[in-house]
C-alpha cells in the first residue's frame, strides 16, 4: 500500500509553474588542430584560457540550472527527506587512538562541518579541540578539515585545513593539552591522498612525537595551471620551529642517486620502534612505487644515502615497517601477496613470501604492536586478518558484511581501529585486538529505522561474457513492476573498489518507490589488479559497456524500463557517464555527472592532468591517443541527435577536475542535441566535494534525487500519449528547450 502511494503522489506531481529561461548560448571560436593523422575538432578550446566571456558564460549556466532544478516538482519534497535523515544526524569519520586518547572527527547534527574532538579512551567528557569555522573570514570562508593524525602519545595532532572546497590545506598543529593552534603554519600542504592509494598520502610522524615529514607543492605554484601540483617537496618540520628552518629531504635534484620525475609526490615514514625511515616516490595517481631506506637518525638530516628496495615495475603497491622487519605489498599477482625483507639490508629478489596469494585481494596492509593487519576484499565484502611475529596468520571476525573506509593503527599501541557499514546498515566503529573484534560504543545512531531496505548484490553477464556484479538497494516492498525509477552509479578508475555505503541522503529517493543501483565495472579494483586493467588505457570501454550492460539486466529483469535510469558518476566517473549517454542515448532517462571528467584529450592540460596520466595515458604516444579519444565524451558527441536530459555540475574551486572540463561538454551538447535539457551547474562555495557542508551536499543530492525522479516520470507521459486514458494522470512536464 506505501507504494502505491508513492505511486499516487508522483501521478499528481503538479507542472513547473513557469518555464524557466533559455541557458546562455556559449560562443563558437573554430578550432582544429592534427594528433597522430587525426583532425580534432574543438571549438570551445576558448573556455580553457578562461577570461571574462568565460565567466559571463559560467555564471549564466550556474542560474540557469539552479532556476530550472528549484523548479522540479519532488525536489523540496527529496530535499525535506534528504535533511531528516542526514542534517539531523551525527556523523562520525575518522577516529584514532594514541597514548591514553580517542580523536574523533564528527559533524553534529544540524552542523554543517566536522570538528575535531578528544577524549579519555577509558571514558569521561569530551573536548571540543579544533573547530574550523574559528578561521573563517570574509575573504576565506567555509573551512574544513582535509585531513589529521594525532602523533604519538596524543601529545599534538597536525591538520590540513582549507576554505571553500578548495583543498588548498595549510598544515596547522594543536597542542592537545591546551587545546591552542601553535604558531607554524604551511600553505599549499595539499596532498590527502584517500586511503586506497599507499594507504594514504598525509604527513607522517616521528616515532617521538617532536615533528613530522610532509610534503608542500614548490614555491611559486599557479593555481589553475597544469604546473600546479609539479616538482612537489618533501621536508622534516619539528614541532615549535619556524617553517623556514624545515629540512629539505628530498625533491627532484636533492639527490643525484634518487632520481625524482616532476609527478612525483615524495613522502617518507618513520614508525615507532624501527630504527628506519621509508622514503617512497609514487609518480602520480600510479598505484606502483619506488621505495628507498635508510636509517632514521640520517633520513632527519637531509642527506641520508638512500638504498633503492623497488622499483615502478616491481608492482610494489605497500608496505609496513616493523622494526628491523620491512613487509611488502606486491600486486605481480592479481590478487596480491606480502613479502619480508630485513630493513637493515632489504633486497626485493631475496624477500620471502609470508602471505600468499589466495581468493581475497590484499588491499593495505598495516603496522601494529600486535602484528601486521591484512586489510583485505573478499566475495562478502571487507575482510581482516593478523600476520602474527612468527609467521601465524589469524582470521578476524567481523561483526557484519561490509566495507571499511576509515583504518587507523600505530605501532605503538596494540590494536587496529576500523569502520564497518553498508548500504543498510549505519556505519560503526570498532577495535581489532589479536583475533576478537569490540565495539567502541561510538558510533551515532541515525535519525531513522533501516529495516524497511534492503541490499542485495547479483552478478550480470556483460556482452563479452564476463560477470559483473550489480548492487540493488530497495524498500523491501518496492514491487519489481517494469516502472521503477532507477538512479544507475558506476565508476571504474584507479582500481578504487565501489564498496557499499551507509548514505543517509539515498533513502528519500528509495521512499519514492526508486531503486538505487550500483554496478561494479571493470577499472576498479573489486577483483584486483586484472579488473583494475580490464578498464584502464585501451580496454576503458569496458567500464561503460559494463554500465550499460547493467542497465539491460535491471529492464531484461523486470525492474525498469527503456527511459527510466539515470546514469550517475562523479569526478573520473564522469568517462564512464559521458561514453555510455553518448554511446546509448536512447537508453536512459538521464545522464549525471557530478564534478565530472568530461574531455579526456584535454585532461592531461588540466592543474591535475599530469598527475593523471599513468591512470588515463598520454596524447603525445599514438596508442595514448587513441585510447583518450576512445574515452573523451566532449568528442563523442554528433549533432542532430536526441541525447537525455544531463545534469553536470562543476565546483569552481575544484583542485581535480577543473571546471571547463564538464563545462565544454555541456556547452557542445547544448548546441548539438534534439533532446534534453542540458543543465550545468556550477557552484562557487565548492570544490570536487571534498570540504563542502553538510547544507550542500544535502542540496546535491536533491538535486540528483528529483532529476532522477522527473527525467524518469517522461517515460510514463510517454506512455499516456499512447492511452489517453492514463495521460490524464500524468502531470509532470519538461521545460521545452528554446
Amino acid at each position: 500500500m506505501r507504494v502505491l502511494a508513492v505511486l499516487a503522489l508522483l501521478a499528481a506531481a503538479p507542472i513547473f509553474a513557469a518555464e524557466p529561461d533559455a541557458p546562455p548560448t556559449a560562443k563558437i571560436v573554430p578550432f582544429s588542430e592534427t594528433l597522430h593523422s587525426t583532425v580534432i575538432s574543438d571549438p570551445y578550446r576558448w573556455m580553457e584560457a578562461g577570461g571574462e566571456d568565460y565567466q559571463t558564460w559560467l555564471r549564466g549556466q550556474a542560474d540557469y540550472a539552479r532556476d530550472w532544478l528549484d523548479r522540479l516538482p519532488r525536489r523540496a519534497e527529496m530535499l525535506a527527506g534528504i535533511e531528516r535523515r542526514s542534517s539531523a544526524a551525527a556523523s562520525l569519520r575518522e577516529v584514532q587512538l594514541r597514548g591514553d586518547l580517542i580523536f574523533m572527527e564528527r559533524r553534529e547534527p544540524r552542523a554543517q562541518t566536522a570538528r575535531l574532538y578528544a577524549r579519555a579512551v577509558a571514558g569521561g567528557p569530551e573536548r571540543l579541540l579544533f573547530d574550523p569555522a574559528t578561521l573563517d573570514t570574509t575573504e576565506a570562508p567555509n573551512h574544513a578539515i582535509n585531513y589529521w593524525e594525532a602523533g604519538p602519545g596524543g601529545r599534538h595532532v597536525y591538520l590540513g585545513v582549507s576554505p571553500g572546497g578548495s583543498e588548498r590545506a595549510t598544515l596547522r598543529v594543536i597542542d592537545v593539552a591546551s587545546g591552542r593552534l601553535l604558531p607554524e603554519q604551511v600553505p599549499l600542504a595539499m596532498f590527502n591522498y584517500s586511503p586506497e592509494v599507499l594507504g594514504g598520502i598525509y604527513p607522517q610522524w616521528l616515532p617521538d612525537g617532536s615533528g613530522f615529514f610532509y610534503n608542500r607543492l614548490r614555491e611559486g605554484a599557479v593555481p589553475d595551471t597544469p604546473q600546479f601540483f609539479l616538482n612537489s617537496r618533501l621536508f622534516l618540520h619539528r614541532i615549535g620551529t619556524p617553517v623556514t628552518s624545515d629540512v629539505l629531504i628530498m625533491n627532484s635534484g636533492h639527490d643525484p642517486a634518487v632520481p625524482v620525475v616532476d609527478i612525483a609526490i615524495p613522502f617518507a615514514v618513520a614508525q615507532p620502534g624501527s630504527r628506519y625511515a621509508a622514503l617512497l616516490l609514487p609518480e602520480g595517481v600510479a598505484r606502483s612505487m619506488p621505495l628507498y631506506l635508510a636509517p632514521l637518525d640520517v633520513a632527519l638530516t637531509g642527506h641520508a644515502a638512500w638504498k633503492q628496495v623497488t622499483r615502478m615495475e616491481d608492482q610494489v603497491e605497500g608496505y609496513a615497517l616493523a622494526g628491523d622487519r620491512l613487509y611488502l605489498l606486491r600486486r605481480d599477482r592479481p590478487r596480491g601477496h606480502v613479502l619480508l625483507t630485513s630493513a637493515a639490508s632489504p633486497s626485493l629478489a631475496d624477500a620471502r613470501e609470508v602471505v600468499a596469494e589466495g581468493e581475497a585481494v590484499i588491499e593495505r596492509i598495516i603496522s601494529t604492536a600486535d602484528g601486521i593487519y591484512l586489510v583485505e576484499r573478499a566475495a562478502s565484502g571487507f575482510a581482516l586478518r593478523l600476520l602474527r611475529s612468527d609467521g601465524s596468520i589469524v582470521p578476524v571476525p567481523l561483526p557484519f558484511e561490509g566495507a571499511s573506509y576509515f583504518l587507523f593503527g600505530s605501532p605503538e599501541r596494540r590494536g587496529l581501529v576500523f569502520s564497518l557499514e553498508n548500504d543498510v546498515t549505519p556505519r560503526g566503529r570498532f577495535l581489532a585486538e589479536g583475533g576478537a573484534v569490540r565495539d567502541l560504543g561510538i558510533a551515532p545512531a541515525p535519525p531513522f529505522l533501516t529495516d524497511a531496505y534492503l541490499s542485495q548484490t547479483v552478478s550480470i553477464t556483460a556482452r563479452d561474457g564476463t560477470r559483473v556484479p550489480v548492487t540493488i538497494v530497495r524498500r523491501r516492498d518496492t514491487p519489481r513492476d517494469g516502472k521503477r525509477p532507477v538512479l544507475l552509479d558506476a565508476y571504474g578508475a584507479y582500481g578504487f573498489n565501489a564498496d557499499p555505503v551507509f548514505n543517509p541522503r539515498i533513502f528519500a529517493l528509495l521512499d519514492a518507490g526508486a531503486l538505487y543501483a550500483v554496478a561494479h565495472v571493470r577499472g576498479g579494483g573489486e577483483f584486483g589488479n586484472a579488473w583494475w586493467l580490464a578498464g584502464k588505457g585501451p580496454t576503458k570501454p569496458n567500464t561503460w559497456r559494463d554500465a550499460i550492460d547493467s542497465a539491460r539486466w535491471l529492464i531484461d529483469n523486470g525492474w525498469t524500463s527503456r527511459g527510466r535510469i539515470a546514469l550517475w558518476g562523479t569526478s573520473a566517473g564522469g568517462i564512464m557517464v559521458g561514453r555510455g549517454v553518448t554511446e546509448e542515448p536512447a537508453l536512459w532517462a538521464a545522464g549525471i555527472a557530478s564534478v565530472g571528467a568530461m574531455n579526456a584529450l584535454r585532461f592531461e592540460f588540466t592543474p591535475n592532468g599530469q598527475t593523471n596520466i599513468p591512470e588515463f595515458g598520454t596524447v603525445a604516444d599514438e596508442a595514448g591517443f587513441r585510447a583518450l579519444l576512445a574515452m573523451d565524451a566532449y568528442q563523442a558527441i554528433r549533432d542532430g541527435l536526441a541525447y537525455p536530459p544531463m545534469l553536470l555540475t562543476a565546483g569552481a574551486n575544484d583542485p581535480r577536475v577543473i571546471a571547463w572540463q564538464p563545462g565544454k561538454f555541456a556547452a557542445r551538447l547544448q548546441a548539438a542535441t534534439r533532446g534534453g535539457p542540458v543543465l550545468f551547474k556550477v557552484d562557487y562555495g565548492a570544490g570536487h566535494g571534498l570540504g563542502s557542508s553538510s547544507a550542500q551536499l544535502d542540496a546535491d543530492a536533491a538535486d540528483v534525487a528529483a532529476f532522477t525522479l522527473w527525467a524518469a516520470s517522461r517515460a510514463d507521459q510517454a506512455a499516456g500519449r499512447a492511452h489517453p486514458t492514463a495521460a490524464a494522470s500524468i502531470a509532470v512536464a519538461a521545460p521545452r528547450r528554446r
